[in-house]
Formats: C-alpha cells, sequence, structure tokens
C-alpha cells in the first residue's frame, strides 16, 4: 500500500513540490536502512566466525624444520626450515607446534634453537616438538660445534618467554633410534632465563662444554618442569644458574637424573643450586652428582635463599658428598629417601651423605622416612634432621644420632635387594648400575622406596651410561 502523499501527488495535475520529494526520499531511505537492519545479525554472525576460523588457523599453524627443507616457508616438510637458527619467530604464535624432523635413521643440527620473543599461554602453549611421524622420528641431535651466526654456543636458549614446551619421543638408549639429545655445545647445553611455565621432556643433555653447565637457569625463572630429563658427564655442574635469581621461583624436576659415567677430573661434576625453590621427585643423582646449596648472605632468613627438597629421590656413589649446605637462608627436605655410598673416595677422602659445616646460619635441613647406607652424617653436634626418627642406617658414621637412633645390622637386615656389604671404595661404575636400590624384604620397615621407582631408575642411568660411552 502506497502512503497517502503519494495518491496525492499521482492524481495531483501539478509536478510534486519539493516537500513530498524530500519526504519520499527519506521514505525511501528507512526502508533501506530497515533492510539492510534484518539481515545485520546473520552478516556479522559470519564474519565473526570467519575471523574466528582465520585467527584459530593463524594461531595454530604447525610449522617444519628440517636438513631436508628448502628453507621457504616453514609449514611442509618440503619447505621446511632447514636449520633451527633459520625459525622465523614473526611467523609462530601461540599454541604453534614446531616439529623437528630426525629423519628415518637420525639427523643433527648445528645452530641454536632460540626464543626470546614468541610466548606461550597456560591454554595454548608453544609447542617445540621432535616428529613422531613416520620417517621423520629418528634421533634428533642438537650439536654446537662452535660460535657464529645463529650459534650462541647453546642448544636451546629460551629467555623472557612463559609457556614454551620442549618435547623429545622419548629418551635415547641403546637400540632406540628416537629421542632428542643435545652434546657438545661450548657453552651450555640449555639455558632458560626470565622465563615462566616453560619445560623440557624427554630429553637427554650431555657433555656439553668445558667451562659451563649442561642445563642453566638464569634470572626470574619460574614454574619451570622438567621431567624424564637426562643431565650427565660434564666438565663442571650438571644443573646451574646464572645471574640474580629470585629466591621464591620454583622449579620442578621429575623423574630425572644426574650423574657421571666416570669420576670427573676436577672434582667439579654435579648440581649448584644458588638461589630459588627446587622441587626434585623421583630423581637420581649419581654415580657423582653432588648437590650443593653454598649461597646466602649473612643473615639470611631461613628458606629466604635457597630451598630444595627430595622426595622419593635416589642418591649413588657422589664425588664427595650427596648434599652440601653452606652459606646463609637454606632449606634442605628428604623424603622416603635411599642413598648408598662406600665410607672413602678412591683418594682416601671420606665421602658425607649430609655436610653442613657450620651450624646455625638459618639453614633448615630435615630427612625423614629415609634408607642411608653409608658415608659420614658430617652435621654439627646437636643437630636433629628427623622430626620423627623415623630414618635407618646402616655403617654411617659421623654425627649418627642426628638422624635417628634406628641403626640397622646390614648382615642381619640386609637393606636393599641387592647386597652391597662387599662393595668397597673403588667400586665400578657398572656394578654400581647393576645394583638393584630397591629395598629388599628383609630390611626393616616401614620400608619407604618403592621397587618400581629405583628399578626405573636403574634402567635410565644404564641406557644414559652406555650411550655417553
Amino acid at each position: 500500500m502506497k502512503p497517502q502523499f503519494w495518491r496525492s501527488t499521482c492524481f495531483s495535475q501539478s509536478a510534486p513540490d519539493n516537500e513530498t520529494l524530500s519526504r519520499w526520499q527519506r521514505f525511501k531511505q528507512r526502508i533501506t536502512e530497515n533492510r539492510i537492519l534484518s539481515h545485520l545479525p546473520k552478516v556479522l554472525s559470519a564474519l565473526f566466525a570467519l575471523a574466528l576460523m582465520s585467527a584459530q588457523a593463524a594461531n595454530a599453524t604447525n610449522f617444519y624444520v628440517s636438513k631436508s627443507g628448502n628453507n621457504a616457508d616453514g609449514l611442509t616438510w618440503q619447505t621446511a626450515w632447514n636449520e633451527l637458527a633459520q625459525v622465523n619467530w614473526s611467523k609462530v604464535t601461540s599454541a604453534s607446534t614446531i616439529y623437528i624432523d630426525g629423519g628415518p635413521s637420525g639427523m643433527s643440527y648445528y645452530t641454536t634453537l632460540t626464543d626470546d620473543a614468541t610466548t606461550g599461554s597456560s591454554a595454548s602453549q608453544v609447542q617445540i616438538l621432535q616428529s613422531s611421524e613416520s620417517g621423520h622420528n629418528g634421533k634428533v641431535t642438537i650439536t654446537g660445534g662452535g660460535w657464529g651466526v645463529g650459534v650462541k654456543g647453546y642448544g636451546i636458549w629460551l629467555k623472557g618467554v612463559s609457556n614454551v614446551q620442549v618435547q623429545g619421543n622419548n629418551l635415547v638408549f641403546p637400540g632406540n633410534t628416537g629421542g632428542l639429545e643435545i652434546t657438545g655445545e661450548p657453552n651450555s647445553g640449555v639455558y632458560i632465563g626470565n622465563c615462566s611455565s616453560c619445560g623440557l621432556f624427554n630429553v637427554d643433555i650431555h657433555n656439553c662444554s668445558n667451562t659451563g653447565l649442561n642445563l642453566v637457569l638464569g634470572g626470574n625463572t619460574q614454574a619451570c618442569s622438567f621431567q624424564n630429563v637426562q643431565i650427565h658427564d660434564n666438565y663442571l655442574n650438571l644443573l646451574g644458574q646464572a645471574g640474580p635469581v629470585n629466591p621464591y621461583v620454583i622449579s620442578t624436576f621429575t623423574s630425572c637424573a644426574f650423574y657421571s659415567s666416570s669420576p670427573p677430573s676436577n672434582g667439579h661434576g654435579g648440581t649448584n643450586l644458588s638461589s630459588g625453590h627446587f622441587n626434585f621427585n623421583y630423581c637420581a643423582f649419581g654415580p657423582y652428582g653432588d648437590i650443593a646449596l653454598p649461597g646466602g648472605s649473612q643473615g639470611a632468613a631461613p628458606g629466604s635463599n635457597c630451598t630444595a627438597s627430595f622426595n622419593q629421590t635416589l642418591f649413588v656413589q657422589p664425588s664427595n658428598y650427596a648434599v652440601y649446605v653452606g652459606g646463609y637462608g637454606n632449606s634442605v627436605s628428604m623424603n622416603e629417601a635411599t642413598s648408598f655410598m662406600t665410607a672413602l673416595t678412591p683418594g682416601g677422602y671420606a665421602r658425607d651423605f649430609l655436610w653442613q659445616p657450620t651450624a646455625g646460619n638459618n639453614n633448615v635441613l630435615s630427612v625423614n622416612n629415609s634408607t642411608v647406607y653409608g658415608g659420614a652424617v658430617a652435621v654439627p653436634t646437636g643437630t636433629v634432621l628427623s622430626s620423627n626418627n623415623s630414618n635407618w642406617q646402616f655403617i654411617t658414621t659421623g654425627n649418627t644420632m642426628a638422624l635417628g637412633t634406628n641403626i640397622g645390622n646390614p648382615t642381619t637386615q640386609q637393606p636393599l635387594v641387592t647386597n652391597v656389604s662387599g662393595y668397597g671404595n673403588s667400586t665400578p661404575v657398572s656394578t654400581l648400575l647393576a645394583t638393584n636400590f630397591s629395598a629388599a624384604s628383609t630390611a626393616p620397615t616401614p620400608r619407604y622406596n618403592s621397587s618400581w621407582l629405583f628399578q626405573t631408575i636403574n634402567l635410565l642411568l644404564q641406557w644414559g651410561i652406555q650411550t655417553a660411552g
């Protein structure tokens, strides 16, 4: 039905005046606007869906690194970036995955995997994965071999990023063609600094430096996780820190092993924790995996410098001591741990299960529900390590009362599945690795260490030693 002004115009002998035309134009405009508005929800919905799909595609892009790639855009194996230093991080976003080619039987890379710009989120992590695809799932080896363009002297360098995960398929061991290893780096194997919620999984880091560390945690690095990581056979320390470290940052190691396949020539192999909070769960230290907490300023409050907790952890034949606590304001707690060592080093020096040279200094130590076989309890007189007299110790020396009053006889109460009573000071690594450190049925109760845990750790150590050798 046409409006009244239209009828009056049609039957009029005179032309419509300007006011009538203006009214008609406004009417048509309103009709057009109403039609557009009626479709606007559908249009907006379609545009939003398209934008969302584009954003998801951009944020979830898979990228590839392969020595066989042509170094184009990194979007396929054929166009893969052909070195770690060739990764175009401006294209990598949160939720991206970078696959590293291992070829059918192994592939080596000679530059540094560096991420100091691209970060993920708790819901959308940046993942750097050894490929599990057939034909590309061989062992990946990162080895720097020097300094230069794209080479920092590290295998992996993460700085100032969060939620970045590096993961191998599995650990390297004889007969397995897979695995992700970092070796031969002139500085250190891995550096992680000022990062949060980053992690390494299924990685073997070994023989990386004559001057540095296998794994370095620097700056305000917090909430980082390490699982199924082997750190071994370095000239200096296996694990350490660089630069000022926030004492309240937390790093967690689960099912990791720290060791050397032979006594360090300079006696410095091991783990040096200067500041921060460390959780070690189901880990193995040794052979020759000494732990030191040497730092802290005079007057530091208890636990304000460095805190290390060891839960169901195995300590085996250190170079000098299982754990050393010096400095000020450090805290060490052990629960359900097992420690084995012979009384003396091959050079005739005493081995210590726990060494705290000075009383006080606001250092706090506790050992509970643990089995200690051999070595000296080198702590000041009056120190109480156990809150519930729950430890068992065998042929220990020093201030044994600090651990409690439960002194076992290894002849009648054999504590371990393998009889270690005949082990001498120069017991070879091969013998130690063949030892089952699980609690024997003849061990006094309660028996806290789990058989599956220590058998798994033994296998892990054997794989690492054989591979390194």
